[in-house]
């Protein structure tokens, strides 16, 4: 997944919004390699679910870094089964799957 974030000025607005620390966030760029799931086998939600993902660590206060890792993360989970929600794991799940040596798609 590739994320690129606006400068101050334009996160300050959301920042106002959301609480989110717009000094941490604010001209990012880069890459977030994808998990290897265990099996595929549907794509049905497999970008909305990282999108939740992605927003639902944002207003949690996580690092960007750490969002784009969550969302990647929800992505994998959620095409291990053949509809939008089976596959979901709280994130706290996530986050020990991926502090396990989760790995990555080379």
């Amino acid at each position: 997944m590739y994320y690129r974030t606006a400068g101050a000025e334009v996160l300050d607005k959301i920042g106002r919004r959301t609480g989110l620390d717009v000094s941490s966030w604010a001209g990012k760029e880069g890459f977030e390699k994808s998990f290897k799931p265990s099996k595929v086998l549907s794509g049905t939600g497999a970008g909305d679910t990282s999108i939740a993902a992605f927003l639902t660590s944002m207003l949690n206060d996580e690092k960007l870094e750490d969002c784009m890792e969550l969302a990647a993360a929800t992505g994998a989970s959620c095409i291990e089964a053949y509809d939008a929600l089976s596959g979901l794991k709280p994130l706290s799940e996530l986050k020990s799957k991926i502090a396990e040596g989760w790995e990555h798609v080379s």
